[in-house]
């Protein structure tokens, strides 16, 4: 379930043929077939298309009734504004007398009503405030509080339960030289490109104490595989350097992050305190 409400949530979708190869437990259930709802009608407002989320609200319009929720208001009012943006005046203000009556809205919503009708008169084309009713990026708005109203409604989480878990162990992992691209380890989960967005909004580990690694062998340093620094400061695992050193020859290794080559001789070695 975890899984399925973390996937729900982000609109993800597995493929058809693949769901029906898996085990039957990880085959569609009660909680994918609500998420399925979910996406269909979340597709839809993102093509400018309420239909769907308004046959929705209507079906539930007592449980959305208790929780005070303006969705479906909200969902008339950006109905009614596409009619205004598409040049169709006449089916927009009958379908405004129909479901836009101010006694019945929202206070928000009953201005932006109003503001939507003085656009019949000014044209789309206004420079006025009222032109920022027909951005196109209300429609995403318009399908993220529904997405929301829906987990509410399906007594979901608003922060899927796969997210939480993954942000605990990415917060038990993260370190302040994460956030640093210069820093940044090519082993470590923390720095990879999928996570490092979520990993930007949590705290770092408080720890007692550290455990380092190399950052290109991705190997624990310690006694057995001290850190040697390079004249450039970049520090390495012992057995990292030697395998350099055995693949250049010479009692030299080229550092593949500065291309320099380094001898040996000119390497220290460094301690933790």
């Amino acid at each position: 379930p975890a899984l399925a409400c973390g996937l729900g949530g982000q609109r993800l979708q597995a493929g058809g043929a693949r769901r029906r190869e898996a085990p039957a437990e990880l085959r569609p259930s009660s909680v994918g077939r609500p998420l399925t709802e979910c996406r269909r009608v979340t597709d839809a407002l993102l093509r400018q298309d309420a239909g769907p989320a308004l046959q929705w609200c209507e079906r539930e319009r007592h449980r959305l009734a208790k929780l005070r929720s303006p969705l479906k208001p909200q969902l008339r009012l950006q109905h009614f504004l596409a009619l205004v943006a598409a040049g169709a005046a006449v089916e927009a203000v009958e379908y405004a007398r129909r479901h836009l009556q101010p006694a019945g809205l929202p206070e928000a919503v009953a201005e932006e009503a109003r503001r939507g009708m003085a656009l019949l008169a000014l044209g789309t084309r206004t420079s006025l405030p009222h032109a920022s009713l027909l951005d196109p990026g209300r429609w995403r708005r318009a399908a993220d509080r529904f997405g929301r109203d829906f987990l509410r409604l399906a007594g979901a989480p608003p922060t899927p339960p796969l997210v939480v878990a993954l942000a605990a162990g990415v917060a038990a992992l993260k370190t302040p030289f994460c956030s640093l691209p210069e820093h940044q380890a090519p082993s470590c989960p923390v720095c990879c490109g999928p996570i490092r967005g979520l990993a930007t909004r949590l705290p770092s580990c408080q720890r007692s104490r550290s455990a380092v690694t190399c950052r290109l062998s991705g190997t624990l340093l310690d006694e057995d595989n001290p850190p040697l620094v390079l004249p450039s400061g970049h520090v390495y695992a012992e057995a990292a350097v030697l395998r350099l050193e055995a693949a250049h020859g010479g009692g030299a290794f080229r550092d593949p992050r500065t291309d320099d080559v380094v001898t040996m001789g000119s390497l220290r070695r460094a301690y933790f305190l």
